[in-house]
């Protein structure tokens, strides 16, 4: 099927080939999965009032004054995720498994006791605790094809090039590596006589077959470490501290064949390669407070401030380019080679802050047979922002500007179940988490809200308990192999379905 977008639609929600860094990357780092252990997930994530579950550290820190007993647990998970491509006329179809360590963490909780019982009025007890939390899981291939009768990516090198305001000769490999690249591998040509670009396809009719990879690694994780306060069993206060560490790789390949007359000697074949991987860590807190007025009742209420990320790209660039045989340059005659090369060891800091989090809770418990959960969480990506760190960088307005005015206040949705049945516990749940874009700023809007439904079986013993949870989400995402000012060009859209099984041991201390 196909799908095209405007220059300026474009420019707006996705990532520009030649910028490593851009809104897209702030919003990326500032989106959360739905973590935790396999009980947490099997709910759907909606912990914020249950309390007591180590996962609880991510959300709400006061869960853990709920906490009877101390616990150590880990959890493995078995993630895969599959894509279907489609990019202009081609349906394409990938896939990528990944095992990690999602969860790991433990608590260690005091009961205050006055006369050999517990205390019921006043301070009843206190928990710390400390885990490692996944948050974000990069891990995806994609690979597309078509057939592109309307413009081809030596137009958009073209365009590149006469952006620049520096002549062709005087290109730096250090500050201008892709206009190096593409002006030496004779993709761009130059007429110095009337100081114009053209591409390296004669043929004002396009016919040429594109085919794109993107694969990308990585991770986010939370290190949070929380302590929560039980006063009378009725209300419960939590303080964390937490650091976020970031893991991003990305490697794209986009090949193009021409497929024009074989009368006009011109480019028959490029591939442009780009790598880049980010890395980083921030930190910030989590205020929390659950309020129980009857036993089968629970309110509660968090929130998670914004963290400031500190973050270190590195990142290169490749050209190949192969030629007809007796091809040259129109402008110079001189003969045009088949060439390859590629720059290395770019590196650029920057920093980006993360919008901050506020989230409702309840939770209805009926004595020992079972409980309903939900969590709304309220996100304002219009506040992420990025920030240069040096103080001869051009900085970020453009970015900025980009973030305030096409995102929005999105609101997610978390929903849970268990019921219990002697020695084991059956769960099930459901996520709804919002596209980050403003309605009218980008066409299929919807498609990027991640759905996700739930299941799980847990064991419970009082020395043990065992869990097992199954996630199923679905998601779309778009990208583009690249923009033109003066006309449309496509857009690859990827339709994800990912399943997470997750195990996890828990161990009473």
């Amino acid at each position: 099927m196909k799908k095209r977008l405007l220059t300026t639609t474009i420019g707006i929600c996705l990532c520009l080939i030649v910028n490593a860094q851009n809104d897209i990357d702030a919003i990326r780092y500032s989106f959360k999965e739905v973590g935790g252990n396999a009980r947490t997930q099997s709910m759907g994530g909606a912990i914020g009032a249950l309390g007591s579950d180590i996962s609880v550290m991510g959300i709400n820190p006061a869960g853990l004054a709920l906490s009877r007993k101390s616990e150590f647990t880990m959890s493995l998970g078995f993630h895969n995720l599959k894509t279907n491509a489609e990019y202009i006329n081609g349906l394409n179809t990938e896939q990528k498994f990944n095992f990690n360590i999602p969860n790991v963490g433990f608590k260690l909780t005091t009961i205050n006791m006055s006369k050999g019982k517990p205390v019921k009025d006043g301070w009843s007890s206190f928990t710390f605790g400390m885990n490692v939390n996944r948050t974000n899981n990069f891990n995806v291939n994609s690979y597309y094809e078509g057939n592109n009768k309307d413009n081809s990516i030596t137009d958009f090198f073209t365009q590149h090039n006469a952006n620049s305001g520096t002549h062709p000769f005087d290109y730096d490999r250090e500050t201008e590596p892709l206009r190096y690249l593409t002006f030496n591998s004779f993709l761009v040509d130059y007429d110095e006589t009337n100081g114009k670009f053209s591409p390296s396809i004669l043929s004002t009719n396009r016919d040429v077959t594109q085919i794109g990879t993107i694969s990308k690694k990585g991770n986010t994780n939370e290190y949070n470490m929380a302590f929560g306060a039980n006063h009378s069993n009725k209300i419960y206060l939590g303080l964390g501290f937490n650091l976020q560490s970031v893991s991003h790789g990305l490697e794209k390949s986009f090949t193009e064949l021409n497929n024009g007359p074989d009368s006009i000697l011109d480019m028959s074949a490029l591939e442009y390669t780009q790598n880049i991987k980010t890395t980083g860590v921030g930190a910030g807190l989590n205020l929390g407070i659950i309020v129980r007025p009857v036993d089968f009742l629970r309110f509660g209420i968090s929130y998670q401030s914004p963290r400031v990320l500190h973050l270190k790209d590195r990142y290169d660039y490749g050209i190949k380019s192969e030629f007809d045989l007796n091809a040259i340059d129109p402008y110079t005659n001189v003969p045009k080679e088949k060439y390859s090369d590629e720059e290395k060891d770019f590196e650029y800091t920057y920093k980006v802050i993360t919008p901050s989090r506020v989230t409702g809770s309840i939770a209805l418990q009926y004595k020992k047979i079972g409980m309903l959960t939900a969590d709304i969480e309220m996100v304002d990506y219009t506040t992420t922002r990025m920030e240069k760190k040096e103080s001869n960088d051009p900085g970020f307005a453009l970015e900025n500007r980009a973030l305030k005015d096409n995102y929005r206040q999105a609101m997610n949705y978390r929903i849970g179940g268990e019921l219990n049945s002697g020695m084991y516990r059956f769960r099930v749940g459901y996520s709804y988490q919002a596209s980050p874009y403003k309605d009218n700023a980008i066409p299929f809007n919807e498609k990027l809200a991640r759905k996700s439904l739930s299941f799980g079986i847990g064991l419970a013993d009082k020395d043990y308990n065992l869990d097992i949870g199954y996630t199923m989400s679905k998601w779309a995402d778009y990208s583009s192999p690249y923009s033109l000012n003066d006309q449309e060009t496509y857009f690859v859209t990827n339709n994800r379905k990912a399943g997470l099984l997750q195990l996890t041991l828990g161990l009473n201390l």
